[in-house]
Formats: C-alpha cells, sequence, structure tokens
C-alpha cells in the first residue's frame, strides 16, 4: 500500500512539474497593457535564464528564458542626446506568446517583433533611458540581440 501511495505521488509530483503553471490573470494582462511592460518596477515571473551571455562592451546578448510570464529587460541604457539605434535581432519563441520591445524616455513601449523572427531595425530614440524588454506569456524563447 505504502509503494502505491508513493509511485502515485511520485507521479503526481511529475505530471506537475512538466506541465508548469498556467499564467495568472495579472500576467495575462501585463503581456497585453503596455503601461505594465513600461514599469521598471514588474520584472518576470517564474522565468528561470538557462543562458545569458553578453559581449564586455554590452553591445550583444543571446539567452534563453524559459516559462518566462512577464518581462525581463535585456538593454537599459541612458542616451545623452538624441540618438539613432541600430538593433539586430534573432528571436525564436518556441511555445506561448512571446515579444521584443522598447521603452523609450517617455515610456512609450513600441512592439518591434511579436513571435519568431530575425531582422534589422533602425531606431530613432529621444534622450534619456532607453530600455529594450523581452515580454512572454507562458513562453519558452531564445534571442539573439546586437546593437549597433
Amino acid at each position: 500500500m505504502k509503494a502505491l501511495i508513493y509511485l502515485i505521488s511520485t507521479f503526481l509530483l511529475g505530471l506537475t512539474v512538466l506541465t508548469g503553471q498556467q499564467p495568472t490573470a495579472f500576467q495575462q494582462q501585463l503581456y497585453q497593457d503596455p503601461a505594465l511592460i513600461a514599469r521598471s518596477d514588474i520584472g518576470s515571473f517564474s522565468s528561470p535564464v538557462m543562458e545569458r551571455s553578453t559581449d564586455p562592451q554590452g553591445a550583444s546578448l543571446e539567452t534563453v528564458l524559459l516559462n518566462l510570464n512577464g518581462s525581463t529587460t535585456l538593454l537599459d541604457r541612458t542616451l545623452d542626446k538624441p540618438s539613432s539605434l541600430e538593433l539586430r535581432y534573432d528571436l525564436e519563441v518556441e511555445e506561448g506568446n512571446g515579444k521584443l520591445v522598447t521603452i523609450d524616455a517617455n515610456n512609450q513601449v513600441t512592439v518591434l517583433r511579436e513571435g519568431s523572427g530575425s531582422g534589422t531595425l533602425s531606431l530613432q530614440l529621444p534622450q534619456g533611458r532607453v530600455r529594450v524588454k523581452a515580454v512572454g506569456l507562458d513562453c519558452d524563447l531564445s534571442l539573439s540581440l546586437e546593437v549597433a
């Protein structure tokens, strides 16, 4: 009898680990709401970073995020004057919903890419703080990002 209880408990625990947790209503709202994405005090929920590497100057980044619910800041810079920025990206969303966004000094959120894709974007940015974030909803993604 103890063996049967142990077997059932182990099975249920394994099932819980494999299926993960469903996103909360707040996490679902965060994915859609630019005002919440722009806030720097709200980060990601349950998203272990499996791999992350940057070059010494911080001009490139490679990362793998699993079970991302929320957002994570990939790049955070303060510009002394209005500037142009070239951003090369390769975004692979393997599960769920994922997107890459910029947030300018006025907290304007611009979706650069939603879903998988790659490309180069030329951005005209105002003076002040500029951020690039990955935003996900029950999402597994890998990303390569290069700033020129």
